[in-house]
């Protein structure tokens, strides 16, 4: 089991610095340990005993697991399908309730490599529509048809209550590489035992990406990530849409540098984030792959009004330069499940169970 060591650094991207106090700040970080080799997204379930995630075949087709982390037996509740027999699903979100998980299923031909640049962009989108399934896998539902009509979508997350479901969706392809994005949020109802969206609202807050990572406390907001103020597609920031008034409230400032996957920490008071590491010139010029020059990232804290950012992670320091795919914040707040995304020549992932310190929880 190794220690994460705490890490004094500046992050200096477009004018704004994002430091980490060592003299001042706690290590918030107590432990860290791999979990799943090979894991890709990953989902708390509602107690936190057990972990949702998917995890590629050797065609690169992938599927949904449960994971015991009492046990740490798994199983696929997603192999035995045979409607999913051929398509590649992954991004699990587990309704509060326990009995089901929505995720995303990706349709022939489309495959996912184990790439930073796959794995971390809206290219997981492509060809998906949102599914639910029971976790005992009796009972599953195709719940959007986005794919039929040349969409995509990103990302599903339950309200608290689970009665209700946001979701990312490209509005059109047209423009940047990535297209243009919106927020739906959906009511979801079971009638005859039969699941289903109803009551779908729209959001823009404005053009380009958008990804959507969770609603808050009192489901009033969502956090958001994308780059919505007119930045290239080589920035993203993280942003507070209210769903009534549809204001929104950006909680980090970079032009050309990313930060992209956003949640509220167990006790609501602050927000976890990621953040990208600056790249480092020399291998910028000796590397042969373009896509091993993603920057690294880590987990940062701030306060809700996006004040005294923290590193909170210091995988560098551990792994070198890795990407964090997805990571969810266990209920209680103890644990913290990240995917990272490993380069080089052959491009790995794998799941990581970190434990916090008890400021991150109490």
């Amino acid at each position: 089991m190794k220690r994460l060591l705490p890490c004094a650094i500046a992050l200096v991207v477009a004018g704004a610095t994002i430091s980490s106090a060592q003299d001042r700040e706690p290590q918030l970080i107590e432990s860290s340990r791999l979990l799943v080799e090979g894991g890709g997204r990953v989902d708390f379930g509602p107690r936190g005993e057990l972990l949702a995630f998917d995890k590629p075949d050797a065609d690169g087709r992938h599927d949904i697991f449960v994971l015991d982390l009492e046990t740490f037996g798994e199983r696929c509740i997603s192999c035995k399908v045979y409607d999913l027999r051929k398509s590649s699903n992954f991004n699990p979100a587990w309704q509060p309730s326990g009995d089901h998980v929505v995720f995303q299923s990706q349709t022939s031909p489309r495959r996912l490599r184990i790439d930073a640049l796959e794995m971390t962009t809206p290219n997981r989108g492509v060809h998906s529509d949102l599914w639910i399934m029971r976790t005992d896998a009796k009972d599953f539902y195709r719940l959007t048809r986005a794919a039929e009509a040349g969409s995509a979508v990103l990302d599903p997350h339950f309200s608290y209550e689970g009665d209700r479901l946001i979701w990312t969706e490209r509005a059109t392809s047209r423009g940047r590489g990535f297209g243009e994005w919106r927020l739906q949020n959906a009511t979801l109802k079971t009638r005859r035992g039969i699941a289903a969206l109803k009551k779908s609202r729209k959001y823009v807050p404005g053009k380009g990406v958008m990804i959507a990572h969770g609603f808050s406390p009192d489901e009033r907001s969502v956090l958001l990530s994308g780059n919505l103020n007119s930045q290239s597609e080589r920035g993203t920031d993280v942003y507070l849409l209210d769903l009534e008034t549809e204001d929104l409230t950006r909680l980090t400032h970079t032009s050309r540098s990313r930060e992209s996957i956003a949640h509220f920490t167990a006790n609501g008071r602050q927000i976890l984030f990621t953040a990208e590491r600056p790249i480092d010139p020399l291998l910028e010029r000796e590397a042969s792959n373009q896509q091993l020059l993603l920057p690294g990232t880590e987990i940062w804290l701030m306060n809700l009004d996006g004040t005294d950012k923290r590193q909170v992670t210091t995988f560098f320091d551990d792994h070198g330069r890795v990407t964090i795919g997805d990571f969810s914040v266990s209920p209680d707040g103890t644990n913290v499940a990240v995917q990272l995304v490993f380069g080089g020549e052959e491009p790995r992932q794998a799941i990581y169970l970190l434990r916090t310190a008890p400021e991150l929880h109490r």
